[in-house]
């Protein structure tokens, strides 16, 4: 588990370079999946890893490390990092808008720690609300699938509100954010062009033609129009 989430983190920090570059991180990611010695799991970037089995072991192999007194720099750089790539697609929608982001209303689709699961436990999309509220920004959430645990945490905060469509309340909001897309759900891009808005893309869901069919910009985890 150290390994696979070592290797996560590394793509994640590699992204960050990719960005100043101006590269794709997929493509990347591609290029070292062809080596062998490598292979193609758990080279892709985003906004972490969540759930509860990696960050379950890591926090016990580091527990397990304090009770011997051994130092384990590149453990606590593996969680650091993925505890701060959480936060990343904020810091690029706070720049996009030069910080001028209080009251806004954003759409947030997905809020489970990854695809086709309900469970939001470690997602980033907890970080993520918190940063908003705390700017006053109202947020549309479509999760099909987590909606439930969702409501139950945050039912009673006012900026929450959830939808049943991921397209009826665009026009009624400043930027979309993709925390959990399943590949199999086709994106309408017709509609999301119908806006012209920003997408700060936390998955890197959408492929290398959907971004360049965007009328609007895009931000994704290593990855611009």
């Amino acid at each position: 588990m150290a390994m696979l989430a070592t290797r996560v983190s590394f793509m994640n920090e590699m992204s960050r370079l990719a960005d100043g570059y101006h590269l794709d991180i997929q493509q990347v990611s591609n290029i070292i999946g062809l080596d062998d010695r490598i292979g193609s799991s758990y080279l892709q970037a985003g906004w972490g890893f969540g759930g509860n089995t990696l960050p379950t072991e890591l926090t016990k192999l580091s527990q397990s490390s304090q009770t011997h007194s051994l130092d384990m720099p590149l453990l606590q750089s593996v969680m650091r990092i993925n505890e701060d790539q959480k936060e990343l697609i904020f810091r690029k929608f706070w720049q996009y808008f030069d910080g001028f982001i209080d009251h806004k209303t954003v759409m947030i689709w997905g809020g489970s720690y990854k695809p086709k699961s309900g469970r939001t436990v470690g997602s980033a999309i907890h970080p993520l609300l918190a940063l908003l509220w705390s700017y006053d920004i109202r947020t549309l959430i479509y999760s099909d699938k987590s909606q439930a645990e969702l409501a139950t945490r945050y039912g009673q905060q006012s900026l929450f509100q959830l939808v049943v469509d991921p397209y009826e309340q665009l026009p009624n909001t400043h930027a979309i954010f993709i925390v959990s897309w399943s590949p199999r759900d086709q994106l309408d891009m017709a509609k999301i062009n119908q806006q012209a808005m920003p997408i700060f893309d936390a998955q890197n869901a959408l492929t290398r033609l959907q971004i360049d069919s965007l009328v609007g910009d895009y931000m994704g985890i290593g990855r611009s129009k």
